[in-house]
């Protein structure tokens, strides 16, 4: 991988770790979602007529990619509603890669030794992470949390896949990325309406606004580096290279949200982490 894709894949890391504070510092982890999601979609309008034509191909991985973005942006507003980002960050993260690994030997695939190994650390990262959530709260205490956390981890190992391919088929990965945002905004938006109603999320938008500009940039510019990347190098090597926003958010979570994230859960995090980075070095 060239030095300056990597640069670029390590910035949306960054962003990505910072967009995912941003909602959990929130005063309403779903409505924040909402109005990042509104705020990425803006700034998508703005820039599609500036970009290239997406082709034919990628439409249907497209419509896909959003239904299952829906859910993700669903479950982050849950997950960290109920948990920490300090631990529902790396599950969410790097669980990703061990289902995969592990929908592999349930079907009887021949599984590396690297995959088995990233499994077995990113298992035993996860459960760590669990008793470190809080003093004597053992696993108990974060079944919603880590439940929620893992269920989204298979949302990521989906589009993942669904936008590695849509990607390259689209000849514009800058134009994938905004209509994926225009999509799932507008399957996310009427969904909140319904929910919250229409005066809650006026209100909170009317207030928060510029919050959800700035996580909708962020968003936005993070998977757009990663999808760029997938373009010109290999799939598995830049989702490596971007499991190190687990670390990010655990930094994040430790300086800008005080959580109570003592060297316990950094080596958690830092185990999970390196079990993802096992597994997505070795894809075959």
């Amino acid at each position: 991988m060239p030095v300056y894709v990597m640069v670029i894949v390590l910035t949306g890391s960054v962003l990505h770790a910072v967009w995912n504070g941003l909602v959990k510092g929130g005063s309403d982890r779903y409505l924040d979602t909402l109005a990042l999601l509104g705020g990425a979609a803006a700034i998508c309008l703005c820039a599609l007529p500036f970009l290239k034509h997406i082709s034919s191909e990628s439409w249907g991985l497209l419509w896909l990619s959003a239904i299952i973005h829906v859910v993700y942006f669903t479950l982050i507003a849950l997950s960290y509603q109920h948990g920490e980002m300090s631990v529902v960050y790396p599950v969410t993260r790097g669980a990703a890669p061990a289902l995969t690994a592990i929908g592999s030997l349930l079907m009887h695939d021949v599984v590396p030794a690297g995959q088995r190994l990233g499994t077995g650390l990113i298992s035993a990262g996860v459960v760590w992470l669990a008793f470190q959530h809080r003093p004597g709260g053992g696993l108990k205490s974060v079944a919603r949390p880590l439940g929620l956390a893992l269920l989204n981890a298979l949302m990521i190992a989906l589009y993942t896949l669904v936008d590695g391919r849509g990607a390259r088929l689209s000849a514009s990965a800058a134009a994938y990325t905004c209509w994926d945002f225009v999509l799932t905004a507008l399957l996310f938006i009427p969904i909140g309406l319904l929910w919250r109603g229409f005066k809650p999320v006026g209100a909170h938008i009317k207030t928060h606004w510029k919050r959800g500009l700035l996580g909708g940039a962020f968003s936005t510019a993070a998977y757009t580096a990663a999808l760029w990347a997938m373009t010109l190098c290999s799939i598995s090597s830049v989702a490596a290279l971007r499991e190190t926003s687990i670390l990010f958010g655990v930094l994040f979570a430790a300086h800008r949200l005080k959580e109570p994230v003592g060297i316990p859960r950094w080596c958690a995090a830092a185990v999970v982490a390196a079990g993802a980075v096992c597994i997505k070095l070795w894809p075959h």
